[in-house]
């Protein structure tokens, strides 16, 4: 019996800690896989344990036969590319310098900077379409603007000088023209006193026009039926007034003769053509009405209380009080009513629609239907000394 052969393995350790092949050749490192979340384990040598946390393996370490090199796999995906002209800005500098994305097929619209200075810097434009602008709100503007008086100079007026007192519900107003009808001072306002009494409506006046220069006489506009300078009704003040001689009163406190005349009558002589039937509506504290035929004044003629819908007069239905109850909106569609209404009655060749809340007209106006200013009020007085 032939004796059985002997198998003798060696293995011989590599000072770089890789095993060699049988032919001496040093083996490829063999990789680990890790597992997704965690980190990977390093396998143990052929002598013995793995090493541990904290183990020295620099220099001096005695060489570890066996080891495995394990690669931990990369992330999924490409990396990013990096242009190497692109400078990236600090977040400072990107807030600055940041402009809109633009669409396809637009360009960028450049972004205006917070410097005044800079040059070329287009201000984006809103959106959507401008709002146009009613006939009647562009009038309405213009007439808060041409309340302003240019008084001339004493020396280029011509006599005599009429103070001119506008009584009314809100205020009180006061201006000295020519005999031309240019303003001499510029007009001047406080507000009327409450309770609105014969005393203290005078008192206010004498205070109103005390340093308002020199004048040779005086007309009033009043808020009611005045008959031959005495007032005989004034719904929005008093009921002392009912009755009062205020022309004579004023007259004998001021010394220049005097003459009194419903208000929207004098806020008529201001601006009406004098041809044909022409109606003036002044929209106020109340509601004022004044009609002309040919230039002609017909006196006291009081639409603003007569009932008009729903057992309410003109007057409560357009007055302030309305205004400030059911806004500037149902207020605009009231007065167009109330237009419908007296326009086909009256057929007025020209309707002149005045009155502190005639800035407050927003509605289409129809052609023969005019905003005045409010000064007009003043400047119409100056005809009470021509009838």
């Amino acid at each position: 019996m032939s004796p059985r052969p002997l198998k003798i393995v060696v293995s011989f350790a590599s000072s770089a800690g890789v095993a060699p092949t049988a032919d001496g050749a040093d083996a490829a490192p063999a990789r680990v896989p890790a597992r997704r979340g965690r980190k990977p384990k390093v396998a143990a040598d052929a002598g013995g344990a793995a090493p541990r946390r904290g183990d020295d393996a620099g220099a001096g370490a005695p060489a570890a036969t066996g080891v495995v090199v394990v690669k931990v796999p990369a992330k999924r995906g490409r990396p990013p590319k990096v242009r190497p002209d692109v400078v990236v800005p600090t977040r400072a500098a990107a807030t600055e310098q940041a402009e809109p994305k633009a669409k396809r097929g637009r360009k960028p619209k450049p972004v205006a900077a917070p410097s005044s200075g800079d040059v070329g810097v287009q201000a984006p434009r809103p959106r959507g379409r401008p709002r146009k602008v009613k006939a009647a709100e562009a009038v309405a503007t213009a007439s808060e603007i041409s309340d302003a008086v240019d008084p001339i100079s004493a020396a280029q007026s011509i006599a005599p000088l009429t103070l001119c007192i506008d009584i009314g519900g809100t205020g009180l107003k006061a201006l000295v023209i020519d005999n031309a009808g240019h303003a001499v001072t510029e007009r001047v306002r406080v507000e009327t006193p409450r309770p609105a009494t014969t005393d203290a409506i005078l008192r206010a006046l004498l205070q109103l026009v005390a340093p308002i220069g020199a004048f040779d006489r005086i007309s009033v506009g009043f808020p009611g039926v005045v008959h031959n300078g005495v007032t005989k009704t004034a719904p929005n003040l008093d009921v002392s007034w009912q009755g009062f001689a205020l022309g004579d009163e004023l007259q004998e406190l001021l010394g220049k003769p005097t003459r009194v005349l419903n208000d929207a009558g004098v806020q008529g002589f201001g601006v009406i053509e004098g041809q044909g039937l022409e109606m003036v509506l002044t929209l106020g504290t109340g509601m004022g009405c004044a009609l002309f035929i040919d230039g002609r004044y017909v006196p006291n003629l009081e639409l603003a209380h007569h009932p008009f819908r729903k057992g309410k007069t003109y007057e409560e239905f357009l007055g302030a009080k309305a205004l400030e109850k059911v806004g500037k909106k149902e207020w605009n569609k009231r007065l167009k009513k109330a237009l419908d209404q007296i326009d086909p009655i009256w057929n007025p060749r020209l309707i002149y629609l005045g009155g502190g809340n005639a800035k407050n007209v927003r509605i289409e106006l129809p052609q023969h239907v005019k905003l005045v200013s409010n000064v007009a009020g003043l400047l119409g007085g100056i005809a009470l000394w021509r009838m």
